[in-house]
């Protein structure tokens, strides 16, 4: 082992450890971003939703990232359906919010041929979402709940892609931004 040492040197030593380690968060962070263990509201939510993000963001194909925005779309209907109490229900309507808003956002970055498939995508999603928030809003009701079950209302009735975006834009307000 020593003659090991001796022949690469320490430099080489600590630069395999640091790639190995690197390699190692980077594939937990993709496990994290595929697996999605954690739901909005618990503490390591912003680590696996930033893993989440960065691999939407990694994909080269504009239409491939747009579908993956969805799918973290469905991801956070699924959390906002689970929500446990008023504190998970309100960080699921905020994270559900954004991944909307940033879904609805990709559909401009894909070519023109793929827009309307999208924007169909996107209304099936929002029927989704209506029925989920309605039926969460019959266990926990909050104020965020009731404001993102306007803004799918507003986008349901949308009647252009640009409104549609427009609309999608505008971000639900927090409790603590309304006092």
């Amino acid at each position: 082992m020593s003659n090991l040492l001796k022949k690469l040197g320490w430099k080489w030593i600590l630069m395999i450890v640091v790639d190995a380690g690197l390699l190692a968060v980077l594939a937990v962070l993709w496990w994290l971003s595929e697996v999605t263990p954690f739901r909005a509201g618990d503490m390591l939510f912003p680590v696996q939703r930033a893993a989440e993000d960065g691999r939407i963001a990694l994909q080269g194909d504009p239409l491939k990232r747009a579908q993956m925005s969805f799918s973290q779309v469905e991801r956070r209907l699924a959390d906002l359906s689970m929500s446990r109490d008023i504190e998970h229900v309100n960080a699921s309507v905020l994270a559900l919010d954004d991944a909307l808003s940033n879904a609805i956002k990709m559909i401009s970055q894909v070519p023109s041929e793929d827009m309307e498939g999208l924007y169909d995508q996107a209304k099936l999603v929002l029927m989704r979402a209506e029925l989920v928030v309605e039926g969460v809003k019959e266990r926990l009701d909050s104020q965020e709940l009731t404001d993102l079950q306007d803004k799918i209302i507003a986008l349901e009735q949308a009647s252009s892609i640009a409104e549609f975006q427009t609309l999608a834009s505008k971000p639900v307000k927090t409790s603590q931004e309304i006092a």
